[in-house]
């Protein structure tokens, strides 16, 4: 039996729970939240223990296992905490809100020799995996773009990073994964259309492995929409994430007697078989067998703190350029003068 605890049961570390309950030599030991009404709460509808503090928890229980859910500012400390008791830990993704920091963690984890890994769960995301098989085949030839859309309604959970941080920091990391490349920034566009002081949109333009790709996130939508869509020189794959479904359409040509291309035909739409599954599912088994195993190929927190760091130069060059263009007005130049001197429109 394997025990196990979850630190934060806010929205995510409810998920945790509802997962690590319905698995087969999983036993849940405690729920930990700085306000123990809501640690309670959850105590009583998984039948296990309660803490208000992280220190109350590695003092009182033998734990295998424990997932960290809360607010991504205290994702370091607490972190280390549990690192420091030697116990392995899962932390939900951004992995800690400073590049610096996201190296800390793992420097301490080996040192300590303790297993951690970040909770990137899109690349567990089943369509993720599907696609990156059929990338193998060969059958989409040569990636020459990538465009990826995650955008929706605001959380109100999320009040410590701002969307890059939060959500853009899932398709920085699919971008590497699906790639196999680090992805080098090359611009990115953003703004606050209704969250004062903190970005709720945002673009942003990459160049990796001689492909080109764009990052679209936003807090501002109505509608919900996760999926990506990768040309090559073969075809075209288009994926949906929250659906769970990848079809793939074939670039069919004709050329003339020059071997030019004459004309591109329609092509007709193959669907991927993807098994369907819950993402968070797999990535806590996954979790588990790396306990088991003492290995993480699959989701290494190394790779957790690129997307920090990718994350973060993205917010930085926004900031740098908003910075110009305030001490500029300051002085009486126009934001058309600032906005060709700093290349953002």
């Amino acid at each position: 039996m394997i025990n196990v605890a979850v630190i934060g049961t806010g929205v995510m570390g409810q998920n945790h729970l509802r997962v690590y309950s319905k698995m087969k030599n999983v036993k849940i030991t405690a729920a930990v939240d700085p306000v123990l009404a809501s640690a309670q709460a959850a105590a009583k509808e998984y039948n296990c223990n309660a803490y208000g503090s992280v220190k109350e928890l590695l003092t009182s229980e033998k734990l295998d296992a424990i997932s960290i859910a809360v607010p991504t500012k205290l994702h370091l400390q607490v972190a280390m905490q549990v690192i420091n008791a030697g116990v392995p830990v899962l932390v939900e993704k951004p992995l800690t809100f400073k590049t610096t920091d996201s190296r800390k963690l793992i420097s301490h984890a080996k040192h300590k020799k303790v297993l951690l890994m970040a909770g990137h769960i899109e690349r567990f995301n089943p369509v993720v995996i599907a696609a990156q098989e059929f990338l193998k085949t060969g059958k989409l030839g040569k990636p020459v773009s990538f465009l990826f859309r995650r955008i929706g309604l605001f959380p109100s959970r999320v009040k410590d990073i701002n969307v890059i941080q939060d959500i853009g920091v899932h398709d920085i990391d699919l971008l590497h994964f699906l790639s196999g490349k680090k992805p080098k920034l090359k611009g990115a566009a953003a703004g606050s259309a209704f969250i004062q002081g903190r970005y709720d949109y945002c673009q942003m333009l990459f160049e990796v492995n001689g492909a080109s790709a764009v990052i679209e996130c936003n807090w501002i939508t109505p509608t919900r929409v996760r999926e990506f869509h990768i040309v090559g020189n073969k075809g075209v794959l288009k994926a949906d994430l929250f659906n769970q479904t990848l079809e793939f359409y074939p670039t069919i040509v004709t050329r003339d007697s020059n071997r030019n291309v004459a004309q591109m035909l329609p092509a007709k739409k193959e669907d991927i078989t993807v098994k369907k599954s819950e993402p968070l599912q797999l990535e806590l088994e996954y979790f588990l067998q790396c306990i088991k195993t003492g290995q993480n190929k699959l989701m290494p927190p190394e790779d957790a703190a690129l997307a920090v760091e990718i994350a973060n130069e993205a917010t930085n060059s926004l900031m740098k350029r908003f910075a110009v263009k305030k001490a500029l007005r300051l002085i009486g130049v126009p934001d058309s003068v600032t906005n060709r001197l700093i290349k953002q429109d």
